[in-house]
C-alpha cells in the first residue's frame, strides 16, 4: 500500500478539488500522469519516481466522495473554464495568476507556460525555451512532424 508518512498536502488546492469531485476527472488525470511519464521515459530511457504511485492510484480507483460536482464547481473552486476543457470534462480548475485566467482552459494555460518559458529569470529555461523555437524555425520540415505528432498525441489520449 502507500506509505504512512507520506503527509497529506494541498487538500484544498483547485486541482486537488477538482481530481476529486467527479470520477472522469480523477481517471483522466491518472491517465495523463501516466502518459507524461510515459514521455518521460521516451526521452530519458529511465522510469519516473511517480509512475509506481499513479499507477497504485489508478488501480485503486476513485475514492467516494462526499458530493459530486460534474458539472458544476464546488464552492471552494473560485478560478475555472467551462470551454478548452478535455472530451467529457464540464469544468476545468485553474491554478495560476489572474492575468492569465480566461474561460478558455487550453488558452489559459498555454499562456501561462508560455510565460514560464519565455518570461523566466532562469537561464536554463530561457535556453531551453529559445533552442526549441530556433530548431522548429530552422527546419519547416520539423513543423511538419511536430504537428502531425500533437495530433496523434491530442487524439490518443484526449488532452483538451
Amino acid at each position: 500500500m502507500f506509505d504512512p508518512h507520506v503527509v497529506k498536502m494541498h487538500k484544498n488546492h483547485p486541482s486537488a478539488v477538482w481530481a476529486r469531485v467527479a470520477p472522469y476527472h480523477y481517471i483522466w488525470l491518472c491517465k495523463y500522469g501516466l502518459a507524461l511519464c510515459k514521455e518521460y521515459t521516451f526521452r530519458y530511457k529511465k522510469v519516473h519516481k511517480c509512475q509506481q504511485h499513479i499507477e497504485k492510484l489508478y488501480a485503486l480507483g476513485f475514492p467516494p466522495p462526499e458530493k459530486m460536482y460534474i458539472t458544476k464547481t464546488p464552492r471552494g473552486v473560485k478560478q475555472y473554464a467551462t470551454n478548452g476543457c478535455p472530451r467529457g470534462i464540464h469544468w476545468f480548475a485553474l491554478a495560476m495568476p489572474t492575468r492569465y485566467l480566461s474561460t478558455n482552459a487550453e488558452k489559459a494555460y498555454k499562456r501561462y507556460y508560455m510565460s514560464k518559458a519565455y518570461g523566466s529569470e532562469d537561464e536554463k529555461m530561457k535556453k531551453k525555451a529559445s533552442n526549441k523555437r530556433l530548431e522548429l524555425e530552422d527546419r519547416p520540415d520539423l513543423v511538419k512532424v511536430y504537428n502531425k505528432c500533437k495530433r496523434k498525441y491530442i487524439k490518443r489520449y484526449c488532452i483538451f
